[in-house]
């Protein structure tokens, strides 16, 4: 071996017990092999999440709730499949059968807390029509 040689492999030793955590890392990275994991829900369970999960946010501004054309407040109540606790639970599960009422009151503050009471929430309008268009909810326009 010639001395040129030697030289570069000894140099090499002495740089590689400096060697930065960073570059041990990058090492150890490069020489690891990723395993993917799926994990999959049985097709019944699946299903059944699809059916019923119209999630919803409740709104309180009253300027960008859903209306129908007389201009009062559309109440969106869950159905028997949907969220129960509508005050705390959010967003709310509207499940496959919710339903729509209509409070006449003078006030749109007299109708939103109407429909509070009555176990309803406001959604807004964009999402009134969302779920219409996917035939969740009736058209507002018949309400």
């Amino acid at each position: 071996m010639s001395k040129d040689k030697f030289q570069k492999q000894s140099d090499s030793i002495k740089d590689s017990s400096t060697v930065s955590p960073e570059h041990d890392r990058r090492r150890l990275l490069k020489n690891t092999v990723a395993i993917p994991i799926i994990m999959t829900l049985s097709s019944s369970v699946a299903a059944q999440v699809a059916r019923t999960s119209n999630l919803v946010t409740p709104i309180e501004n009253l300027d960008v709730a859903a209306k129908n054309t007389n201009g009062d407040l559309l109440c969106v109540h869950p159905g028997p499949d949907g969220s129960v606790d509508v005050v705390n639970e959010r967003p709310v599960d509207l499940g496959t059968l919710p339903s729509v009422t209509v409070d006449s009151a003078d006030s749109a503050d007299l109708q939103a807390s109407a429909c509070q009471r009555e176990g309803g929430i406001l959604i807004s309008a964009t999402a009134y029509a969302s779920l219409s268009g996917k035939g969740v909810l009736p058209d507002s326009s018949i309400l």
